[in-house]
């Protein structure tokens, strides 16, 4: 996008964010009062729609930001409904109105325009709205954490096709946590961290879970493909640059040539 043109989305940004501040006021003096004190920047109106959120909220709020800051993928309500610990979906709107989130048809939930991020980012909310602001590595490494905590919930359960279909948080783990690792670190995690990572790898139905939420190429079937068709776990802790990972592995005598998973599902 050339600057020209970015600046005239942030014009019209700017102006959106003038109306929908409007559109609070429900009273003719507290309409002329805004109209008297009209924003004069992006940054002001995102700092005051930040500031306005009730302060019970503010923990959903950033959690929210957070995610749809830095999430490889896009992620549904209900994905977010259960990041935030929202019970009712409807929630995550009124924590972070419309200035900040939007969704979708489809219920997929992003930020309202690429300027929240940016602003979000910014050394002006660093300085103004410090609760909000956000960098990446350490959001990265937040984001990471919550996904290997998910992958571990379902550790001693043997997952079918229903639960990718009706875990949209889980179903994002699986695909996407190694993503968030590598925009965190550059190289080994910290210690809690690969200990968590490791027994991934170690634990037979923790991997065999794992590996065939990530397979979703293979549809359906992939539930019942016996562990032939599915890379051994130190065949995917090599592919994945886990060297620690991959030289326990080795270390308990395990094939990369060979599946090590013999369930059949």
């Amino acid at each position: 996008m050339n600057i020209p043109v970015l600046i005239i989305y942030r014009r019209f940004r700017w102006a959106d964010l003038q109306i929908k501040r409007l559109e609070e006021c429900h009273k003719r003096d507290d309409i002329e009062k805004a109209l008297g004190s009209v924003l004069e920047s992006l940054e002001e109106s995102y700092q005051h729609v930040l500031l306005n959120i009730d302060s019970k909220d503010q923990p959903q709020a950033l959690k929210i930001l957070t995610w749809l800051s830095f999430s490889l993928a896009p992620l549904t309500l209900q994905a977010i409904q259960t990041i935030a610990e929202l019970e009712i979906s409807d929630s995550v709107i009124e924590v972070c109105t419309t200035s900040l989130v939007t969704i979708n048809a489809e219920y997929i939930i992003r930020l309202a325009h690429f300027s929240v991020k940016e602003f979000l980012i910014s050394a002006y909310a660093r300085k103004e709205v410090s609760f909000f602001y956000l960098s990446a590595q350490p959001a990265h490494g937040i984001i990471l954490e919550i996904l290997l905590r998910e992958i571990h919930d379902y550790c001693n359960v043997r997952l079918n096709e229903f639960n990718s279909e009706n875990e949209p948080l889980l179903d994002y783990a699986a695909r996407f946590w190694d993503g968030h690792m590598k925009e965190f670190c550059e190289s080994t995690p910290p210690g809690d961290l690969q200990e968590t990572i490791d027994h991934i790898f170690l634990h037979q139905q923790c991997y065999s879970n794992w590996i065939r939420l990530r397979a979703d190429s293979l549809g359906f079937e992939r539930w019942y493909h016996d562990s032939s068709h599915f890379h051994t776990p130190l065949g995917m802790a090599s592919n994945l640059g886990l060297e620690r990972t991959a030289k326990i592995l080795l270390e308990e005598g395990q094939d990369p040539d060979y599946p090590t998973i013999t369930e059949a599902y």
